[in-house]
């Protein structure tokens, strides 16, 4: 797999889109990604001392501060970047009101930056 991902083409009912994906739902902007990006950033962080108990929140406004939902370069070893492709599927022209971060870190919601950050973790682990 190479981040970001285009959409399936499956045809029928069924709408597939990108990942990442900016969608406009009848005027409610929602941002999301299937990556986990917060993990991923959360390794790559430096923090001394630390910035205060919201170690979540803090790594989802890197994301929103940067406009950028996968804002490491060079992305960690093992995953497969288009940077190129990155700089323009990957961008946040905007803050949108949902993101929605999927990650293997504990979940959570926030109202961050006028923006609902949810982390619904994993479906399913191991």
């Amino acid at each position: 797999m190479v981040y970001p991902t285009p959409p399936y083409e499956v045809g029928g009912n069924i709408t597939c889109v990108s990942d990442p994906a900016l969608l406009d739902i009848e005027g409610v902007v929602v941002a999301l990604t299937a990556t986990d990006t917060l993990f991923h950033l959360g390794k790559e962080e430096i923090s001394f001392p630390p910035q205060g108990p919201d170690r979540l929140g803090r790594l989802t406004r890197h994301l929103l501060k940067q406009q950028n939902l996968y804002p490491l370069y060079p992305g960690p070893e093992g995953i497969c970047i288009d940077q190129e492709q990155a700089e323009i599927y990957a961008r946040l022209p905007y803050n949108p009101h949902l993101l929605i971060l999927p990650s293997d870190l504990r979940y959570f919601i926030r109202d961050l930056e006028n923006c609902v950050v949810l982390n619904p973790e994993r479906l399913a682990k191991g």
